[in-house]
């Protein structure tokens, strides 16, 4: 999916909700959510590190949205630069089973898009990459301004 549109509004969280960036002492919480969450491989320390933390936009581009202590949801900016291309990802959207039905999942990828346009990438090229059977979460991305791009596909247009 890339995204269609600039307009990123940063949304009230419900009481008791906070976002923040990633620090180190999350690490372990942060792996946590993500093996919690089912959607993923099985999350470590080395994967953390090799998925997230050796990208040069970590750990500033990770935001975190925090309730009671715990992390509740989580979403990262990731860079995918070419020689002649600056591009992002939006990745690693995840919230905790007991948080949903809340829009964390909205109000954390707002915030890393805000990071990443102010960090100068243009709105054109972010993209993400889902599943066909994520079905809240593809919902959620077509509120934020993602459009679908199939297979064969560029900007939305059939490529030849």
């Amino acid at each position: 999916m890339i995204l269609t549109s600039k307009k990123i509004e940063q949304p009230e969280l419900p009481s008791g909700y906070t976002i923040r960036n990633f620090r180190q002492s999350d690490e372990q919480s942060y792996i946590e959510l993500l093996n919690r969450c089912r959607d993923f491989c099985l999350w470590t320390l080395r994967e953390l590190k090799e998925e997230v933390m050796s990208n040069q936009l970590s750990p500033n581009g990770i935001y975190v949205v925090i309730f009671k202590g715990k992390i509740a949801a989580t979403a990262c900016g990731l860079d995918r630069s070419s020689a002649k291309d600056k591009k992002a990802e939006l990745g690693w959207v995840a919230v905790d089973p007991a948080h949903r039905g809340k829009h964390l999942a909205y109000a954390v990828c707002c915030r890393v898009l805000g990071h990443l346009i102010n960090q100068g990438y243009d709105y054109k090229k972010i993209f993400l990459l889902t599943g066909p059977g994520r079905l809240a979460a593809r919902k959620t991305f077509q509120e934020l301004g993602f459009a679908e791009v199939r297979k064969g596909e560029r900007n939305g247009k059939n490529i030849k």
